[in-house]
């Protein structure tokens, strides 16, 4: 199992000062796109010899017709960096020409279910690299859905064999927010199914918690974390996500130390 850290601009010092302690690097290719030749020389400049991950923010794998501009700019991006793998969102950032600036749920029914397989072919003949799909955090409980999010998932897996990516942070989110056991959801999900973990910090506001990414990973997410590690025999990458607050940037340092830690301990 590699352990690693979301690539940010903001803390590219930080981050090279700590490049023994992290095994890979996951790189955000939204920043990078349409603008390559002047922003891909900075990344090239500053980015240590790790292995590489994309993680996208922008593929709306959920929309009805998945963009191929995006997808081929995406690959152009592939091309240069060779990333192990990509990942991105079991939701929708496009509706029409709108963007919504953040993955927002899509139903869980067998519809949805034929739009992403749909998507993932088209994604797989362009790109050529294993995906990976991420559970979302969300802020509002769907109803009347013909399955339930971990069924959606696991169905996913089932239809098109593609990867989870279990950001372990918004499972537990979610599981407070919306009162569920976190432990049933995990053990719907398929052993084999997940491949990558992402963990990172949030807040509470007016009792709502959200996955702000702007602090040291909760002490309860790290039971979440040991279920998984336990749980799912196919684990091979761990992530610390940081997206604000980068004063205390040494907490997502700290972090990966807390991860290869317990799995140690689990050994």
């Amino acid at each position: 199992m590699k352990f690693g850290i979301g690539w940010r601009e903001e803390v590219l010092t930080e981050i090279n000062q700590q490049v023994d302690n992290i095994d890979v690097i996951e790189i955000m290719p939204d920043q990078y796109m349409f603008d390559l030749r002047k922003k891909v020389e900075l990344l090239k400049k500053f980015l240590p010899k790790k292995d590489i991950i994309f993680h996208c923010v922008s593929l709306s794998i959920g929309s009805s017709e998945i963009e191929l501009d995006y997808l081929y700019e995406l690959k152009r991006l592939v091309d240069i960096f060779d990333p192990l793998i990509i990942s991105d969102h079991i939701g929708i950032t496009r509706y029409k020409s709108y963007d919504t600036g953040i993955a927002c749920p899509v139903s869980y029914n067998s519809k949805t279910l034929k739009i992403f397989e749909a998507n993932i072919n088209k994604f797989q003949k362009i790109i050529g690299k294993p995906l990976l799909l991420e559970n979302i955090s969300c802020p509002l409980k769907m109803l009347d859905e013909e399955f339930s999010e971990a069924e959606f998932i696991a169905k996913l897996y089932q239809v098109t064999g593609v990867n989870i990516l279990l950001d372990v942070t918004n499972l537990y989110i979610n599981s407070k927010n919306h009162n569920f056991d976190y432990r049933e959801w995990l053990e719907k999900i398929p052993i084999s199914s997940v491949r990558q973990l992402h963990l990172a910090g949030g807040n509470e506001v007016e009792g709502k918690l959200w996955d702000s990414h702007c602090c040291a990973v909760a002490k309860d997410n790290w039971s979440v974390y040991e279920m998984a590690i336990n749980l799912f025999s196919q684990i091979e990458f761990v992530i610390v996500e940081r997206d604000n607050r980068y004063e205390t940037f040494y907490e997502s340092i700290n972090d990966i130390f807390t991860a290869r830690d317990i799995l140690l301990k689990q050994r």
